[in-house]
């Protein structure tokens, strides 16, 4: 069971960091304003050589309430709808557009505050209350986000203001592409994805790898103390019966063969409820750290069954060492006098 979590924890962490940098990030750098400014403005990042595509967007730190009841804080990120920038994906895998009117909520909304499609929810901000109905639920690992069409935010708040944009490069990368839009007046920073994603990989994904191959190590530690225990016991209640086919003239490789087997038919029994309370106590664990800052869903690949599975064998196969080697050196003619005494 600890194994298939300690499997799982790598999986859906390696899914989430897939997610977030191949599949929801498309650009190539965020360009951030010292201060918002009108969109018309901004069409001066687009103008930059190193530029194909600008996609402005408006962030607008909120408070979620519904029905009078908080629900958290976080930001209504508004976007071109037709962006390419971002990849948006709806709790089936489809990819979707922005809707025209109301937000997409991240599935945070849905599994752990039970806001459905349709509902409205009362955005407090800065300018003022801000009616909004929720059109869908996109998958999303940031807890409470909420994503809408730009030019919707715009009419109903009556700004064109815009936070920063999104930049698709035209092959300009990294540092490179980092000093050439900030020369840009009224640029303060900017963020390049492929910086950030190094530096998660090399921190925060290495930790998680020593994590999870301590507790698959202790696992292993320990599964290997308990089968040990079991596989001694079974051997030494039937030693008398091994010394017995022995002295008929039974071989060695047969009776190893034998309890081998047997081990594997017990192991691989115990294995199907193992591999599903270790689905389950991965899940219940990935639910437990979901919060309105985090939210991520248990993942377990194929190969971490198949490794699962294979692990406990060779374990088995370790642990009936020991019971092996006390047969080949077993004094078969003092067993016989203790069998007939």
């Amino acid at each position: 069971v600890l194994i298939l979590v300690s499997l799982a924890l790598m999986d859906s962490m390696n899914d989430l960091f897939g997610f977030y940098f191949d599949d929801f990030i498309q650009y190539d750098a965020d360009v951030y304003f010292t201060t918002p400014v009108p969109q018309s403005e901004a069409q001066a990042v687009a103008q930059q050589h190193v530029v194909a595509q600008a996609d402005p967007y408006l962030y607008v730190p909120s408070k979620y309430v519904k029905d009078g009841e908080t629900l958290g804080e976080g930001l209504l990120q508004a976007l071109p709808q037709d962006t390419q920038l971002l990849g948006f994906y709806d709790l089936k895998g489809n990819r979707v557009q922005l809707p025209d009117q109301g937000v997409f909520l991240s599935d945070y909304f849905h599994s752990g505050l039970g806001i459905d499609e349709g509902d409205t929810i009362t955005l407090e901000t800065a300018a003022g209350d801000l009616d909004v109905e929720v059109k869908g639920f996109v998958k999303q690992f940031g807890g409470l986000s909420m994503f809408a069409n730009l030019a919707w935010v715009q009419q109903v708040t009556g700004t064109d203001l815009v936070s920063g944009t999104l930049v698709a490069s035209t092959g300009a990368q990294g540092e490179d592409l980092r000093k050439a839009l900030l020369e840009v007046d009224g640029v303060s920073s900017v963020e390049i994805p492929e910086f950030t994603r190094e530096m998660m990989r090399s921190e925060l994904m290495e930790l998680m790898y020593v994590f999870a191959g301590m507790m698959i190590l202790f696992a292993a530690a320990m599964a290997l103390a308990l089968i040990y225990n079991t596989v001694s016991i079974a051997y030494l209640e039937r030693e008398r019966e091994v010394s017995v086919m022995v002295a008929l003239g039974s071989h060695l490789k047969r009776i190893a063969g034998m309890f081998t087997m047997e081990n594997i038919i017990v192991t691989l029994l115990a294995v199907i409820p193992g591999l599903l309370a270790g689905y389950l106590l991965s899940v219940f664990m990935m639910e437990l750290f979901s919060t309105e800052f985090f939210s991520a869903p248990a993942v377990i690949r194929p190969i971490s069954y198949v490794i699962t599975v294979l692990g406990i064998l060779v374990v088995v196969l370790l642990a009936e060492i020991p019971s092996l080697r006390r047969a080949r050196h077993m004094d078969v003619a003092s067993m016989i006098r203790e069998r007939t005494h």
